[in-house]
């Protein structure tokens, strides 16, 4: 039985340590895609942030690329949403695409939120123009563009479509319907205001832009979410290698409480006293009896006790 205990944990460790099967990754595509744009928030530029739910038919962990300006030199945050409905960082690597910088990072979860800031807000006297542009990077089944207008701007203009005006914390935001978009599939926003101070808006309300939960400037080259599971399925398997072979050798060392004698129980949980003219207590040299003080008999078989 301990052996078949024994080989049953050395299987589950093997099954750890190289049952990691290849799974097909399914594409990624994402269920849901919002894209907000703050011109002038919390800095003179415009923030970009992505809040992407990934499709239930994505493998997880699923590895995203998406593309910022070059401009934007990189991003502020690159986060996953967890079950705690707390966003915490993910690592990524950053290559220079052409006039793009692509972050790639491998994704624990679902939902995922992606935020930069781009300089490329233009800003002529009291005009300002920022040229938005997706370079279709992801599937999407429905995607939402959300624009909001900075605090003391008027005549917001946004192309090709102005959207649906909503007020939340004190400042107007306007949002457009973009629908389903196939991957590969680019498209711009163009928006202009007038604004004659550089008031931020940030500073006028009581909520700011999500932070990080733990600061991500450089470039990351940890490992990935893949690595880190080999890594801890390895140690498992080696721990409980270690435990079962720990447990046999223990077990096979492991001797009987009365080897060579069976003595039986009287019953009673007193010490033995032992024999008056010995110290030391007699047992019957032929049934195993333990003898009371004073028996030259055994009580059980009445063979004559051995005192000497």
């Amino acid at each position: 039985m301990k052996r078949i205990i024994l080989v049953f944990i050395i299987l589950c460790s093997l099954m750890l340590l190289f049952g990691q099967p290849a799974r097909a990754q399914n594409p990624v595509e994402a269920e849901t895609m919002q894209i907000d744009i703050w011109p002038e928030y919390d800095r003179k530029d415009a923030l970009v942030i992505y809040r992407i739910i990934l499709s239930a038919q994505t493998s997880l962990p699923a590895q995203i690329s998406l593309r910022i300006p070059r401009e934007a030199i990189q991003p502020y945050n690159v986060a996953y949403k967890d079950v705690d409905n707390k966003l915490y960082n993910m690592q990524y690597n950053s290559t220079v695409d052409g006039d793009w910088l692509r972050i790639t990072a491998t994704c624990p979860a679902q939902e995922i939120q992606f935020e930069y800031y781009d300089p490329r807000l233009a800003r002529t006297g009291t005009t300002r123009l920022f040229d938005y542009r997706w370079p279709g990077d992801l599937k999407v089944k429905n995607m939402t563009f959300r624009v909001q207008q900075p605090v003391n701007a008027s005549a917001m203009k946004i192309t090709p479509q102005q959207g649906t005006p909503s007020v939340e914390d004190g400042l107007t935001f306007y949002t457009v319907a973009v629908g389903a978009v196939e991957a590969g599939t680019p498209f711009n926003f163009q928006m202009s205001y007038t604004k004659s101070d550089d008031a931020l808006s940030a500073a006028s309300q009581p909520v700011k832009a999500s932070d990080p939960v733990t600061v991500n400037q450089a470039n990351n080259t940890g490992l990935t979410g893949d690595m880190n599971t080999v890594i801890i399925g390895f140690a498992l398997g080696v721990v409980l290698i270690a435990v079962g072979l720990f447990w046999y050798f223990r077990t096979q060392r492991r001797e009987p409480a009365f080897a060579g004698r069976r003595r039986h129980n009287s019953g009673s949980n007193a010490q033995p006293r032992g024999n008056p003219d010995s110290d030391k207590t007699v047992y019957c040299h032929k049934c195993g009896k333990r003898s009371n003080p004073g028996d030259a008999f055994c009580r059980a078989c009445g063979t004559k006790l051995r005192l000497e």
